[in-house]
């Protein structure tokens, strides 16, 4: 399986009677009944092309780091995977069944390769680690600066979390 799908792994489950559910927003939102395998390749399609634009979105902004642009790219972002998504579920039955964030995890846990989660959790600690560097390691030092570092801690330190959690499931096979 490839890194997108594996990211895509988290938005889907099987239903009490085995049907394919796509959740679009993942444990936030209802789920949607797909009627067969091939309206569920579809949408799996179309959510990983969303996912390398999103990549692609996020790696841009870290790259020019304007704060005004990279807000509207991603608020442009947004309302396209909302669109993209309400185009997608357009007509499908929605189901009673709820996507916990246990089951997302395990979901991303069961189609993404052992190295990959790996690999996040990694990434994860150091960018926590280098995030804590940018109040420490600035000669001029703004409340701004302790405030992103502080921000950059929790969401790494919490993929970091969410990444050991993934391996723990993976090595269990669940």
């Amino acid at each position: 399986m490839g890194f997108f799908e594996g990211w895509a792994g988290k938005y889907f489950k099987k239903d009490a009677t085995g049907r394919s559910v796509y959740y679009p927003w993942g444990f936030a939102g209802k789920g949607y009944i797909l009627p067969d395998a091939e309206k569920e390749a579809h949408v799996r399609k179309s959510l990983k092309f969303e996912q390398k634009v999103t990549l692609l979105a996020f790696l841009c902004a870290g790259v020019f780091m304007h704060w005004l642009p990279v807000a509207c790219a991603l608020a442009g972002l947004y309302l396209w995977s909302y669109a993209m998504n309400a185009r997608l579920v357009r007509g499908l039955q929605v189901s009673d069944e709820r996507l916990t964030m246990r089951e997302s995890f395990s979901g991303q846990a069961r189609t993404t390769g052992p190295r990959t989660l790996w690999i996040f959790f990694s990434v994860s600690v150091l960018a926590a680690i280098g995030a804590v560097a940018i109040p420490v390691f600035k000669k001029t030092r703004t409340i701004e600066d302790v405030v992103i570092a502080c921000v950059l801690v929790l969401f790494f330190g919490a993929t970091a979390l969410a990444s050991v959690y993934m391996i723990r499931v993976k090595r269990q096979g669940r």
